[in-house]
């Protein structure tokens, strides 16, 4: 999940609270899968670092699509 670079952090915290939340229900994990999708629960600094990392270890592609 991404939001808007100036979202206030306080917003971020909630809805990152709000996401796991909805994460750990059953009837979401049902829903996912079903899809085959298994989320990545992580803090924001870790989501952060995993962005990060992707970015660079795919910087040849997005500097492609620039």
């Amino acid at each position: 999940m991404f939001a808007p670079a100036r979202t206030p952090r306080a917003i971020i915290d909630r809805l990152h609270q709000a996401t796991l939340k909805v994460l750990q229900t059953t009837s979401m994990k049902e829903k996912l899968a079903k899809l085959g999708v298994d989320p990545m629960v992580m803090t924001l600094s870790e989501s952060d670092g995993f962005v990060r990392a992707e970015i660079f270890s795919n910087g040849v592609v997005i500097k492609y699509l620039r």
